[in-house]
């Protein structure tokens, strides 16, 4: 058998609100409503597995909402730009989750809490080694946390009848501007 050591190294999550969430949450909440959506999985709605032809009107208005927070999420580690890959909504409703998962093919994952009456509802990332779950602090509606894609994370259920809408994205952050000085 092969022999594998395993590593713990530190990452960092970025969480902070959207300047202009409560301004335009009702005319995103409308746009999302009035999108094409299935059930996926135990969510009860959602755009993931529409095809990609079908217009989803909510995006323009979630990329020039979230655009000043990922130029500032560069700056704070030191990247040129950042690739948005793919985003589509959640809503979640009594009895909906969103098992443990990861993303792959990308290195960070984003969830925008649009619609978040329960603070009990928040993503919860998982310790595979020591199987404990880990939650960040305060999330707040209006928030968006990003997190590395590797990271198992979910949406647990929803036990109470409030509505929970979220925006996921997966994004790439490119071309660090690091200097290190390795004289310790």
């Amino acid at each position: 058998m092969l022999s594998v050591n395993l590593y713990s190294i530190p990452n960092y999550c970025f969480l902070g609100p959207l300047k202009e969430h409560f301004s335009n949450k009702e005319k995103l909440l409308n746009e999302i409503n009035n999108s094409t959506f299935e059930k996926y999985n135990n969510i009860s709605k959602c755009d993931w597995g529409i095809e990609r032809k079908f217009e989803r009107v909510y995006q323009n208005t979630f990329f020039n909402l979230i655009h000043p927070y990922l130029i500032d999420a560069c700056k704070l580690i030191n990247a040129e730009n950042f690739i948005m890959h793919q985003f589509w909504f959640q809503q979640y409703e009594k009895d909906s989750e969103h098992e443990w998962h990861i993303h792959p093919s990308t290195n960070y994952t984003g969830v925008y809490y649009v619609e978040y009456p329960d603070k009990n509802a928040k993503t919860e990332i998982l310790d595979f080694k020591t199987k404990k779950i880990f939650t960040m602090g305060d999330i707040k509606e209006g928030d968006v946390l990003i997190f590395p894609s590797n990271l198992v994370h979910r949406a647990p259920k929803i036990k109470n009848n409030l509505r929970k809408t979220i925006i996921s994205f997966n994004i790439d952050f490119n071309k660090f501007n690091i200097n290190v000085d390795n004289n310790d």
